[in-house]
């Protein structure tokens, strides 16, 4: 009897450790399953949480460009002028002037309207043509006019005053056009000279200037003696990295090339390298420089090497400190020579 018992006992002992491990298992997938749950909820709540966050950047992205247009708006409903031009008719750097023509288009005015423009405090007063104000002025190279150029309509008693803006003066329009950098002194031997580098050049007339020539100028004893079409040299590497599109090349077929802009419009940055034996005679003054010339002809220099040859059959040039001074420069129509701050490109 004790037997039958104890068995018993072992008996319902081991079902119910199954009992135990069914339900602890029952309770593991419960678990589980919820964790699932809940990681999903999750997901989905962060997936919310993204597009929520990426619809504001885009919203406030949009109230940031209409806030712009809106200011934009009001300022030119607030403007009193129509249009404006200021062109530089002439130059003479020698004396240091320059002569610029003047174009003020009012919104309103009538007939008893008077205008006057000012540069700082040089003062023009402006004559109406038809619709038009105009007049022209002298105004000397070293001033910048930088939101210093006002124009004040008078009518009667009633007097009104606006900014023009981007206009600095002529002087800042030269700075930074051409620069370049020439890294290694020029190779001088046996009366022959060639470059032992390539040279970095950049030519960005900015909105203000288009270019006839780009050329790289070698003298000697101020002669010239060669020169390289800088400007063809870039065109034709830009040709043959140029790569079109199926469809460019569909288009092209159909109507033929496009026909290429007169001169320079566009920036020109790159390096230029010529493996050219040059004769040069021994003891002479080698200049190396760029000339860009624009269509309104003035002629921007900028110098990459100054030096002088060695005499007696030496190779090479005389020791000096100055051989890759820039002498940044532009000239008028008169030849007028004007220094200009060589830009940072080195």
């Amino acid at each position: 009897m004790r037997q039958r018992g104890s068995m018993s006992r072992k008996k319902k002992a081991r079902i119910a450790a199954i009992v135990a491990a069914v339900l602890d298992g029952i309770i593991i997938i419960i678990l589980l399953v919820a964790l699932i749950n809940t990681n999903l909820k999750l997901a989905k709540a962060n997936s919310k949480l993204n597009y929520l966050s990426d619809n504001t950047d885009i919203l406030m992205s949009e109230v940031s460009n209409l806030h712009t247009e809106f200011g934009a708006m009001l300022e030119d409903e607030a403007s009193l002028i129509e249009s404006w031009k200021i062109d530089v008719a002439d130059t003479n750097f020698r004396v240091g002037q320059y002569k610029v023509d003047v174009t003020v288009v009012p919104k309103e005015y009538t007939k008893k309207t008077k205008a006057t423009i000012y540069f700082g405090t040089t003062e023009l007063d402006l004559k109406l043509d038809g619709f038009k104000y105009v007049g022209s002025v002298v105004l000397p190279l070293s001033e910048t006019y930088k939101d210093n150029v006002t124009v004040l309509f008078v009518d009667g008693n009633k007097r009104q005053t606006e900014q023009l803006k981007n206009f600095d003066g002529l002087y800042n329009d030269f700075d930074g056009i051409l620069a370049a950098h020439l890294k290694d002194i020029p190779k001088y031997s046996k009366g022959k000279l060639k470059l032992s580098s390539p040279i970095d050049y950049e030519l960005d007339g900015k909105s203000r200037f288009q270019f006839n020539s780009f050329d790289l100028i070698i003298e000697s004893n101020g002669i010239r003696i060669e020169k390289f079409d800088v400007a063809a040299s870039n065109k034709k590497e830009q040709e043959e990295n140029d790569t079109k599109t199926p469809e460019e090349a569909k288009q092209e077929a159909i109507n033929g090339p496009v026909t290429p802009e007169k001169g320079i419009t566009h920036p020109l940055i790159g390096t230029y390298m010529s493996n050219a034996d040059i004769p040069v005679a021994q003891g002479a003054n080698v200049r190396i420089y760029f000339r860009a010339v624009t269509k309104e002809g003035f002629r921007f220099e900028y110098d990459v090497f100054n030096g002088k040859t060695k005499k007696d059959d030496k190779d090479g040039f005389e020791e000096s400190d100055k051989y890759f001074e820039s002498n940044a420069c532009v000239y008028d129509s008169r030849a007028g020579k004007l220094m200009i701050q060589e830009a940072d490109y080195r």
